[in-house]
């Protein structure tokens, strides 16, 4: 099993976190970082650069889940990206973050980012199109 890291801005990652704790239960290894209007970004990077050095204390994998492409968080976790080993995706969502979570007990880190984007894509329904292919 791998450490995985939610950053995002405001409350999001907390959020999704505790909403996946809901239909998957108690998860461990996993921490959450927010980035406020006005917060100090220093702070938080300061957060992070903990959390990365505890998971290779621990000899552990790390992904990083950040919610906006090029976004506040996603351009402090690229900041990290020479100092320390790491996989960093753009754009979770709730689907795919349930993917990863329950898959990460039976499958290693490299074995779920392969197939990564294919469960992000399909995460995405066009719900009228589904219905009327449905007959319904």
């Amino acid at each position: 099993m791998f450490d995985i890291i939610v950053i995002s801005h405001g409350s999001f990652s907390c959020s999704l976190l505790e909403t996946a704790e809901l239909i998957a239960g108690k998860q461990s290894n996993v921490k959450t970082l927010g980035v406020d209007l006005g917060c100090n970004l220093d702070e938080v990077k300061n957060e992070l650069i903990a959390y990365l050095t505890e998971s290779k204390n621990n000899n552990r994998d790390v992904l990083i889940l950040s919610d906006l492409f090029f976004g506040s968080p996603f351009t402090l976790v690229c900041s990290l990206m020479e100092d320390f080993e790491f996989k960093h995706y753009s754009g979770i969502n709730l689907p795919t973050f349930l993917e990863i979570l329950t898959q990460r007990h039976c499958l290693s880190l490299d074995e779920i980012l392969e197939n990564l984007l294919i469960i992000a894509q399909s995460s995405i329904i066009d719900v009228n199109s589904y219905f009327c292919e449905e007959g319904v």
